[in-house]
C-alpha cells in the first residue's frame, strides 16, 4: 500500500487548521451570548410547549447524532408572547415550567440551566481539530527528514582514495 504524498498531509494540516479557527470563532460567539444573557438578560418564567427529539444520520461514519429541541414560550417585559427554542434536556416535558434569562433587545435569545451551551463543545471540537494539524505537519515534517536522510544516503562520492 503506498503512503500518501506529503501534499495530502499539508492539505490536511490547512483544512485542520482553517476548521479550528472557524470553530473557535463559534465558541467565543457562544460565550459572548452567554455572557450578554448574563449581565443584562431579564428574567422570566417560561412554560415548555413543544420538545422535539431529532436523529441525524452522520455520514460518511453512518453513525447518528441525536438531540432534543426544546421550544418555551413567555412573557417579555413588553407584555408580548415569545417562543423560542434551544437544545436541551431529553427529559423536558411539555407543560414543565422554570425560569430563563432573555434578551431584551432579542427575545428569542433565552438561555436556561438545562439548556445546552455549544461553546463548549465548540472549544472542544477546535482542540481536536488542531491536534490533528499537528499530526498532519509532524507527518510532513517526518517525510521531509526522511527524503533528505535518504538523499544523503544513496549519493556516490566521485573522489578518488589515495
Amino acid at each position: 500500500m503506498q503512503k500518501p504524498h506529503t501534499s495530502v498531509y499539508v492539505c490536511l494540516a490547512v483544512l485542520s487548521l482553517l476548521l479550528a479557527a472557524a470553530l473557535a470563532v463559534k465558541g467565543v460567539r457562544s460565550e459572548e451570548v452567554s455572557a450578554d444573557l448574563s449581565s443584562r438578560g431579564v428574567r422570566a418564567e417560561a412554560t415548555v410547549v413543544a420538545v422535539v427529539h431529532q436523529i441525524e444520520d452522520i455520514e460518511p461514519s453512518g453513525g447518528t447524532r441525536q438531540w432534543t429541541d426544546v421550544t418555551v414560550a413567555f412573557t417579555d417585559a413588553q407584555g408580548s408572547r415569545v417562543r423560542a427554542t434551544r437544545e436541551g434536556s431529553d427529559s423536558a416535558k411539555v407543560g414543565d415550567k422554570f425560569r430563563i434569562v432573555y434578551d431584551p433587545q432579542d427575545p428569542a435569545r433565552v438561555g436556561w440551566g438545562t439548556a445546552v451551551d455549544e461553546g463548549g463543545l465548540d472549544w472542544i471540537s477546535a482542540a481536536m481539530s488542531l491536534l490533528a494539524c499537528v499530526v498532519a505537519l509532524a507527518a510532513v515534517f517526518r517525510d521531509v527528514r526522511r527524503r533528505k536522510t535518504g538523499t544523503g544516503r544513496n549519493s556516490v562520492s566521485s573522489g578518488s582514495r589515495g
